[in-house]
């Protein structure tokens, strides 16, 4: 709306922040900083030091304000999520954008929430009524109504014991599974299985085996690829065993 250019500065490979590319992409012209944590697509949670780096440079640029993405705020397992609002040095110049949707794994009802210090809402609300003109009021009633019943720090239990116990059945498999911390998804390398690209890998998983899974080059701005894919464990367990029976016979 304001004809902002974005810039993008990869990740290292482990998907950590690099904040020495990072710290150059700044200058006088940057008005917005944009991060994910925990990350879409691998789950890669941030550490101490990462929102340090973060401070030090926010600091050179006053102005400059920060958009957090934290959808899978409450999916996190041994290391637990930190919020930007959570330190004092970034709470009163970051918009925190967060989802019901992944929380209570409801995604098709596109209901998430914002949460800003009101100075900035204020802004947010000038332009939100002509962005969003809708959410369903059924779904925000029942959201609100569930919201007094769910016990939301549980969640994290709940997922970890999903993916523990989907990284269970394909840990024999020929599949090599990367760190999982904050995200309902399992990413796994299938280097070893194949050499194929991850968009045709996938395509083949699909027609040949019936299991679906997502590429993670498509997540890159150059379609990286590094031989990884996605499952997604958030399902019924016998949906979960099918599919590592189908998984550990590649």
């Amino acid at each position: 709306m304001c004809s902002a250019k974005p810039v993008r500065v990869a990740l290292n490979d482990d998907y950590t922040p690099n904040w020495e590319q990072i710290e150059k992409a700044f200058s006088t012209q940057t008005k917005m900083m944009i991060i994910n944590n925990p990350h879409n697509p691998t789950g890669k949670i941030w550490e101490k030091s990462d929102f340090e780096a973060l401070e030090r440079i926010l600091e050179k640029y006053p102005e400059v304000i920060l958009l957090s993405d934290e959808v899978y705020e409450y999916i996190t397992f041994e290391q637990k999520h930190i919020s930007v609002h959570s330190r004092p040095k970034l709470s009163n110049r970051s918009v925190v954008v967060s989802s019901f949707g992944k929380s209570f794994h409801i995604t098709g009802w596109k209901v998430g929430y914002v949460v800003a210090a009101e100075p900035l809402m204020k802004e947010i609300k000038k332009v939100h009524q002509f962005l969003v003109f809708s959410v369903n009021s059924i779904a925000q009633v029942a959201i609100s109504e569930y919201l007094d019943l769910v016990a939301v720090e549980e969640l994290g239990t709940f997922y970890q014991e999903k993916r523990d116990y989907f990284r269970s059945l394909i840990q024999n498999s020929r599949f090599e599974l990367m760190p999982c911390e904050g995200t309902y998804f399992q990413v796994v390398s299938y280097s070893s299985i194949s050499d194929e690209d991850d968009v045709r890998f996938c395509k083949r998983l699909i027609t040949e085996y019936g299991v679906a899974a997502i590429p993670i080059s498509t997540f890159h701005t150059d379609n990286k690829d590094l031989k990884l894919i996605r499952f997604c464990f958030a399902k019924e367990n016998a949906t979960l065993e099918e599919a590592a029976k189908r998984l550990c016979v590649i």
